[in-house]
């Protein structure tokens, strides 16, 4: 679908207090056993024995919501797929450290509304972050049922970073304090604005025919 006027009629960005992030995740353990997978592999990531023995360092959450100026169907939708009216995407992560190795377990996730219960409208993408300096950062996901190596969400993500927003966010991967992961994400919340929240849909649409008219392609 092409326009010419704006594609949205109305953006807002949400950043989320801890304990809405853990209540969500553990909704999300819930509806998902791949999201305990990647809790359940935090502690071997880790070299521990259990995820008790970790140091939580707290949590990051961000909604965006989106409601488009006219409700469409994309281009390369299935058929019958119903027209989408707006779109939210969010991430949501809890820190954890254990020595020099600092680790993020969560969710990034992409819905198109109404779902109408149709599980083609949403993405989950189920995220496990491994750094100690934030600068080579190891990304695991879940595939059926295992869990692997990717180069995927993360790298999406800040290449879009790098790519789309200017200013004092073009260096904030690289400047942000790496003190936790939380607190570099917050750093480049606090950098990159709207453009990071931006940058969060895209790197989880993947250039999905669900999201990508919205949201872009970003490499990944």
């Amino acid at each position: 679908m092409s326009r010419n006027g704006p594609l949205f009629r109305n953006q807002t960005v949400e950043y989320m207090r801890d304990s809405a992030v853990e209540t969500e995740i553990a909704e999300h353990k819930t509806a998902n056993p791949d999201v305990g997978r990647i809790f359940d592999a935090v502690p071997s990531v880790l070299g521990l024995s259990s995820l008790d023995a970790a140091n939580g360092t707290g949590a990051f959450g961000v909604t965006v919501r989106a409601e488009l100026a006219e409700a469409m169907v994309p281009q390369e939708a299935p058929p019958g797929t119903q027209p989408i009216e707006a779109y939210t995407s969010s991430l949501v992560l809890l820190g954890y450290q254990s020595g020099d190795s600092h680790v993020a377990a969560g969710v990034a996730r992409m819905v198109a509304g109404p779902e109408l219960g149709d599980p083609n409208r949403r993405i989950s993408r189920p995220i496990l972050l491994e750094t100690s300096d934030y600068r080579t950062v190891v990304e695991r996901t879940v595939t059926d049922g295992a869990l692997v190596v990717v180069d995927g969400w993360w790298d999406a993500l800040r290449d879009c970073l790098v790519g789309r927003c200017a200013g004092e966010c073009t260096n904030a991967a690289l400047e942000c304090p790496p003190a936790s992961w939380p607190v570099y994400l917050a750093c480049l919340a606090g950098r990159c604005g709207g453009c990071l929240a931006g940058c969060v849909g895209c790197a989880t649409c993947d250039c999905g025919w669900l999201c990508r008219v919205a949201f872009g392609c970003c490499h990944q």
